[in-house]
């Protein structure tokens, strides 16, 4: 059954159909359905999604494009496209059959479409979807650490580890590194950040970026925690006898322990007493006095270095204190005293006068 006249007008098709039909009536010459087909032509062709570059990677400028092809006999019809991705706009109807990312990233991959209509919105056309991968530039970045074990004084190196796409093996990457969130070492070509002697201070959260010169994308490591082990423990004075006299021989050793991967490290041990150096670094980590006197009393510290001198550490302060012990002679003399024991035999009075001469 053919249609009427109303829904051809219904449905938008113009004057010169419902025309045509109306001129039909009475006639014979040709079937109805003939001057149907003959008249009903598409405005426009239904449109087709196409996108520059053919393949696109992160960081390129990528064209999307609603194509179509209006009837020559219309060609100036004002036509509008709008774009989908994934069902979502992301641009409404305007004159453009263009959509264009400046730099695309990864999250405009997707499935695009794009819909035409006429400006009285009569005719509408919408495309068949068409997916746009989009291609990593450069890999993800991850942080790695060599030596695997950090030992202070050790150079560290930590390496900003991403691929590049082989098609875009020429693209310039610049590298920046950051320890708990905070800059280390800024942007440059290098993917590597080197400390020449790492020290406990070093340890810390890292992470590095990675951008292009043009700074188009941008890439973020996870953080990795690098722990810096101490070669030798902090070093602690301890004294022999703890309790010195006048005269006792005293022995100051600085002692510390050394890590149990390193132990064929050599130390140098430097002694201090208020400040002032009694014995200068060498490998000994004992410091002697022969005959201790009130004067070697103080405030004693002790630093311990590795012989390369990366790596230096100084105890806390340790106060020893000299006991002098005094002796008071009195005028007493020895020979005269034994005179008078040989004289009288009186032994208890030499005695008296010897305890009498001497006090603590």
């Amino acid at each position: 059954m053919m249609p009427s006249k109303q829904q051809f007008q219904c449905h938008g098709l113009g004057r010169n159909l419902i025309e045509a039909l109306e001129g039909h009536k009475g006639k014979r010459k040709a079937p109805l359905n003939a001057v149907v087909k003959r008249f009903i032509t598409e405005l426009f062709s239904p449109p087709e999604i196409k996108v520059n570059p053919s393949r696109v990677k992160e960081g390129d400028e990528m064209t999307v494009i609603c194509d179509t092809r209006l009837d020559p006999l219309r060609g100036g019809t004002e036509l509008h496209s709008a774009f989908y991705r994934d069902g979502r706009t992301v641009r409404g109807y305007n004159v453009s059959d263009t959509y264009r990312v400046r730099s695309s990233q990864l999250e405009d991959s997707g499935k695009y479409t794009c819909e035409v209509r006429t400006v009285s919105d009569t005719v509408r056309k919408m495309s068949d979807g068409f997916y746009i991968p989009k291609y990593g530039l450069f890999a993800p970045p991850e942080i790695k650490v060599a030596p695997s074990r950090v030992i202070e004084g050790d150079e560290m190196t930590v390496r900003c580890d991403t691929r590049l796409d082989p098609l875009r093996g020429g693209t310039e990457l610049h590298f920046a590194f950051y320890r708990d969130g905070r800059t280390v070492r800024g942007y440059n070509v290098s993917d590597t950040y080197r400390v020449r002697s790492s020290q406990l201070e070093d340890s810390g959260n890292y992470t590095c970026e990675v951008r292009t010169r043009s700074d188009s994308e941008r890439k973020m490591s996870d953080g990795i925690y690098i722990q810096i082990h101490e070669i030798f423990s902090p070093p602690e004075i301890k004294v022999a006898p703890s309790r010195v006299k006048g005269g006792d021989n005293m022995t100051v050793i600085c002692d510390t322990r050394l890590d149990p991967l390193r132990g064929g490290t050599e130390l140098h041990f430097a002694f201090y007493r208020d400040g002032r150096t009694v014995q200068g670094y060498n490998v000994s980590d004992t410091y002697r006095v022969r005959s201790s006197q009130l004067e070697d009393s103080g405030k004693y510290t002790c630093e311990v270095r590795t012989a390369s001198q990366t790596v230096k550490k100084m105890s806390d302060g340790l106060y020893i204190q000299i006991i002098q012990i005094h002796v008071v002679e009195k005028n007493w003399n020895l020979r005269t005293s034994m005179k008078h024991l040989s004289e009288h035999g009186n032994m208890e009075k030499v005695l008296a006068e010897f305890q009498g001469t001497s006090s603590f």
